[in-house]
């Protein structure tokens, strides 16, 4: 109804999407590391 309801809808639902957005990078972005960082790792072990 109200504009102050609209406002509160949208509020919540923007940071309702960054929350969401933030975490899911966060998994990504771990993703590669976790994955790079072993193989290193294990190369590093190999080459001795």
């Amino acid at each position: 109804g109200t504009q102050i309801e609209l406002s509160i809808g949208v509020i919540l639902g923007i940071s309702t999407m960054a929350a969401i957005g933030v975490s899911i990078g966060c998994i990504l972005g771990m993703f590669p590391l976790l994955f790079f960082s072993w193989d290193e790792e294990e190369n590093a072990e190999k080459k001795k």
